[in-house]
């Protein structure tokens, strides 16, 4: 695994623990393969890059939702609050920091309510059938109406999703973490980071983060689609 700091890593370390909290190596990969489904010429390879971006983007609040759990309770506590939603992990944590649990009415809550279901669509497929409309199966071509989501807008049916469709759900992702670290009170970016990122434990040893290189590409690919992740983002000096 390439990172920052790993080669700094010696024999001191022996007997302590890696914590690895997953939650970067999420962002890099929807980061990632929203940046190749933008560049994509081939309207298969697109559709099969948006799917798993919008997969990705539900795990990315999923893996939040962990971390903060995990990170605040013990077990088995937290292997109970684990079996919830994402949504209900994070309202338990809120509740406990004595803070008010989501307003599931708010668009921002919506948009991230509804990625859960676009992901548990497809982790968990299920048959449907819907009815066509006279001219649905000219030239081959397959039309039929379906649902859009009512706030990110995307179609129920991944056979119609298109690289917009990856951006606007990661997109709703990265807002949703936005009001969710605003909503805790952790605006500056050392107190988001203390939570997300991975770190190695003993007796002895000064807490020590460690961030993948590839976090600095994963900030320059966002960018080019105009999503800004730099809130929860070590600076550059942490990735070289």
């Amino acid at each position: 695994m390439e990172t920052s700091s790993l080669s700094k890593v010696t024999s001191s370390f022996d007997g302590a623990t890696w914590l690895d909290k997953g939650f970067y190596n999420i962002l890099i990969d929807t980061v990632t393969l929203c940046a190749h489904a933008s560049q994509s010429q081939e309207e298969s390879l697109e559709r099969s890059l948006t799917r798993s971006v919008i997969l990705h983007s539900g795990i990315l609040i999923e893996s939040a939702a962990n971390v903060l759990v995990w990170g605040f309770f013990s077990s088995p506590t937290a292997s109970d609050i684990d079996k919830l939603s994402p949504l209900a992990k994070i309202d338990v944590y809120l509740e406990c920091k004595g803070k008010e649990r989501l307003d599931r009415g708010s668009t921002v809550v919506q948009r991230a309510a509804e990625l859960k279901k676009l992901r548990d669509g497809l982790v968990h497929p299920k048959f449907s059938k819907r009815e066509l409309r006279a001219d649905d199966l000219s030239l081959g071509t397959y039309k039929a109406e379906r649902p859009s989501t009512s706030h990110v807008r995307i179609p129920d049916d991944s056979n119609l999703w298109k690289y917009r469709h990856a951006k606007d759900a990661l997109s709703a992702a990265v807002e949703f973490l936005r009001f969710l670290f605003d909503r805790i009170h952790l605006g500056d970016r050392a107190s988001v980071l203390q939570i997300l990122a991975s770190e190695i434990q003993g007796e002895g040893i000064e807490r020590s983060t460690i961030f993948r290189v590839e976090l600095k590409k994963t900030r320059e690919l966002a960018a080019t689609f105009n999503i800004n992740i730099d809130f929860m983002l070590p600076d550059d000096d942490q990735l070289q």
